[in-house]
């Protein structure tokens, strides 16, 4: 006689034995295939529709399959939309994991509501399959048992072409500008003439293979640095603090940096600022920034008396990506238009931004919010 936790204890092993295919396997292999589809599809339904209704007359074996396939397709995008908010995040190691947790508890919950029924109350699967119910002699009944099949084999297709591909992550280079203290703040937005400012440049590697790029920093379109030959390997990260000194004064100068990936001749991303340049200004109080430089001897000499300070320009507002943002989302969330949003942007596809890229905000954003 078949044992009333078999099911149940067939559910968990083949939870485990996911996790350690998982672990130790390639992707692609068979098994990991075969268990991957019911431990998608059909586990984490079943087993919850095995806690729920522990009884032997609450419903038969094809009914809780039926159901726990349905109840299945929910229980893994909640899954995932927790990861989402966890350290962990949406990824397939974790994923697999949050699955295999679920069912095996709920498993245990169910076992433990079968015992406390009485032996012949409590369900048990059984070997003998009803095939008369898949051949439903109502020809309703039919139709709907056909679009059953026909949503189930779609079901099984689209699961098995998310689990049967080796899909990894979105391929990527993060290019980053920070401030000394490695936030995204504090940028500079006016300096004197002679004086500099610091900055933290970076660069991470998400391509999912070694990369060589190329940095090049421009002011106003004329080259002021360059940083060739950066060779990351796949997840290596580049930081270097690098010096902010405009030649010349005048409003409205843009700082660029861009950057090249090996044998491109158009810039993969893009970083800039605008800095106001005057003569006169007092220097501002920038975080790390070095004393500021002696006055041009051709300046004009000090007044008498000490105007009053000039109060430094507050940085433009800027928007920080975070994961699963885009343009259109920004725009609404910081009350503006997505073409107000791009006019302020130096962005080659509306469409490709990346986390911690730094999107600046027009004038008046956010407000009546």
């Amino acid at each position: 006689m078949v044992r009333r936790e078999t099911d149940l204890i067939l559910a968990v092993l083949c939870s485990l034995a996911l996790v350690a295919i998982d672990v130790a396997a390639a992707p692609a292999t068979a098994a990991r295939v075969a268990l991957g589809l019911p431990f998608v599809l059909v586990l984490p339904g079943y087993v919850l529709v095995a806690a729920i209704f522990p009884g032997r007359d609450d419903m038969d074996f094809l009914e809780r399959i039926a159901l726990g396939t349905g109840l299945s397709a929910a229980i893994v995008p909640l899954l995932g939309l927790a990861l989402n908010y966890s350290p962990w995040g949406i990824r397939p190691h974790p994923i697999v994991v949050s699955v295999m947790l679920f069912t095996v508890t709920v498993a245990a919950v169910a076992a433990v509501r079968r015992r406390l029924l009485p032996r012949e109350q409590a369900f048990r699967p059984a070997l003998a399959v009803h095939w008369a119910r898949l051949f439903p002699a109502n020809a309703f009944a039919r139709a709907l048992a056909a679009i059953a099949a026909l949503a189930l084999v779609a079901l099984t297709a689209a699961a098995a072409y998310l689990i049967v591909p080796s899909r990894g992550g979105e391929a990527y280079t993060e290019f980053y500008l920070l401030d000394p203290s490695g936030r995204a703040a504090a940028y500079p937005g006016a300096l004197a003439l002679g004086q500099s400012a610091r900055l933290m440049l970076g660069v991470t590697n998400h391509e999912g293979q070694d990369a060589t790029y190329q940095i090049v920093a421009k002011i106003d379109g004329a080259i002021a640095r360059s940083v060739p030959d950066l060779r990351l390997e796949d997840g290596d990260r580049w930081e270097q603090e690098v010096a902010v000194a405009p030649s010349r004064a005048g409003d409205g100068q843009k700082l660029e940096y861009l950057l090249y990936r090996e044998g491109d001749s158009e810039p993969y991303r893009r970083l800039h600022l605008w800095l106001d340049v005057e003569d006169d200004l007092p220097p501002p109080a920038l975080a790390g920034a070095p004393p500021a430089a002696v006055a041009d001897a051709t300046a004009a000499p000090e007044p008498p008396e000490q105007p009053a300070a000039v109060p430094e320009p507050a940085p433009p507002p800027v928007h920080i990506v975070g994961p699963g943002e885009y343009l259109t989302l920004i725009a609404r969330d910081h009350g503006v238009t997505l073409e107000a949003l791009l006019a302020v942007n130096d962005i080659d596809d509306p469409d490709l931004i990346h986390p911690r890229q730094r999107i600046n905000l027009p004038p008046g954003a956010g407000e009546g919010q």
